[in-house]
């Protein structure tokens, strides 16, 4: 992408906030926030918990079964409760037992404090260092946008793709994906003027997997079909809101539990020109299903 784009990319820093109980602290958590901001018997009592936790987690090599004993595993089951198990699932749409344990092992963050907290008991003997978890660089590094969005990435990836000889089709519904020897040798989509075929040696595809699917030729096999259609997707809404005349939050991304929409961003100048002058835009997101109210 810097490649690409050269110049007319700016970089952001990715500094992240979670509102918590009414104060915000910097996201992943870190121990003073929980130490200085944290009620006193919260904190004893999640540090128990997290506790009774490692200790039992010793005594059983079984991998957990989905993403809540996953996260319990990680937190333990206090901090699961008041800060991970409401937002999972208005996120994801689902209940935590029903999401894999992969989510967390990939996408979970770690706790400053909590892996301070696991170092202690390890040196103690009472987890094994298998216990002991990462911490999660989220809210470390750069990020990348324009001052029009990500749309001019995608227009210039699709512009060097055509000075390269490819072709970018989007003005037709794909009705056919042809292949020959296990590979795509021909793509059929409609046009104005009718069904056009394609001969080609690679396909990039953007439309979504359970559709594809079931539109090569030959019909791959029927393991592979089933497991297509049973593939669900979550929907994204953003709600932007002109506001004025100051900036209103701290971090690139601020995230809060117990509310509609999952986190708020804050757009204006260099990432946005926003008009009027002075304005930001206050960007809320929320997942939902297709068809929700």
């Amino acid at each position: 992408f810097q490649e690409l784009m050269g110049a007319r990319l700016l970089e952001l820093q990715r500094k992240l906030e979670i509102k918590f109980m009414g104060r915000f602290y910097a996201y992943p958590l870190r121990s003073r926030d929980l130490l200085l901001g944290m009620p006193p018997v919260l904190m004893v009592s999640s540090l128990l918990s997290l506790g009774r936790s490692l200790v039992a987690s010793r005594f059983t090599s079984a991998r957990p079964a989905n993403a809540e004993e996953a996260i319990i595993a990680l937190y333990g089951r206090r901090l699961y409760d008041v800060m991970f198990h409401e937002y999972t699932e208005r996120f994801w749409g689902m209940p935590v037992e029903q999401i894999s344990t992969t989510f967390v092992e990939q996408r979970m963050p770690g706790i400053n404090a909590i892996e301070k907290f696991k170092q202690v008991l390890s040196r103690l003997g009472a987890i094994g260092k298998d216990g002991l978890g990462k911490t999660a660089v989220i809210g470390s590094g750069a990020m990348f946008t324009t001052a029009k969005g990500v749309g001019p990435v995608f227009e210039a990836i699709a512009g060097e793709v055509v000075r390269l000889g490819g072709e970018v089709c989007t003005d037709g519904a794909l009705s056919a994906v042809k292949t020959e020897a296990g590979r795509v040798c021909a793509v059929v989509h409609e046009s104005a003027s009718g069904p056009r075929e394609i001969a080609c040696r690679a396909l990039v595809s953007t439309i979504p997997l359970p559709h594809l699917a079931r539109s090569f030729t030959p019909l791959p096999p029927a393991a592979v079909l089933s497991a297509s259609s049973r593939l669900t997707f979550r929907a994204l809404l953003a709600v932007a809101l002109v506001v004025r005349p100051k900036r209103r939050l701290q971090a690139m991304f601020t995230y809060f539990p117990d509310r509609s929409f999952h986190r708020l961003s804050e757009l204006g100048s260099p990432v946005a020109n926003v008009s009027p002058g002075g304005a930001t835009i206050l960007l809320a997101e929320l997942t939902c299903d297709v068809g929700d109210a």
